[in-house]
């Protein structure tokens, strides 16, 4: 698929999760898809055999409209959940575009920068709420950002 100049996202979504959390990642794709068509860019299926893994991550963030971070006792240990996001905050690290959607899948305390955000709650597993939770964000950042362009 090649990228739209207009438009630079091929995903909707990056979900950044440990590997220990990888069915709780997967599950949420597929309601996500199953939900509202949209696409979620995950290591698990979109890693091309035989890639620089760290290129791959990083440029994919930057393919994806937001970044999905499921925080987990698991993704405070990886050496990859908190890099992605700080890959995602970029120059905006007060969240204010809406680029990063903290999903708190187990008990854990919050990294910075995701101590000063608002977590969906999603401890009790992938119920219709957290599916709107993050759902209304997408809308919420597509309207302030693209509010009647054709390309969304």
């Amino acid at each position: 698929m090649q990228p739209n100049p207009l438009n630079p996202y091929l995903y909707n979504y990056f979900i950044s999760y440990s590997t220990f959390d990888r069915a709780f990642a997967r599950s949420l794709s597929q309601h996500l898809f199953a939900r509202s068509s949209r696409t979620c860019w995950c290591d698990y299926e979109s890693m091309p055999p035989a890639e620089h893994y760290p290129t791959v991550i990083f440029n994919a963030i930057g393919r994806c409209r937001q970044l999905i971070v499921l925080i987990s006792a698991n993704a405070l240990t990886s050496n990859w959940v908190v890099p992605e996001v700080w890959t995602a905050l970029g120059n905006d690290p007060k969240n204010r575009s809406h680029r990063v959607i903290p999903v708190k899948i187990g008990e854990s305390s919050l990294p910075t920068p995701l101590d000063q955000l608002h977590t969906i709650d999603a401890r009790g597993g992938i119920t219709h709420s957290v599916l709107e939770s993050i759902l209304s964000i997408t809308r919420q950042e597509v309207t302030a950002n693209v509010v009647g362009s054709p390309y969304f």
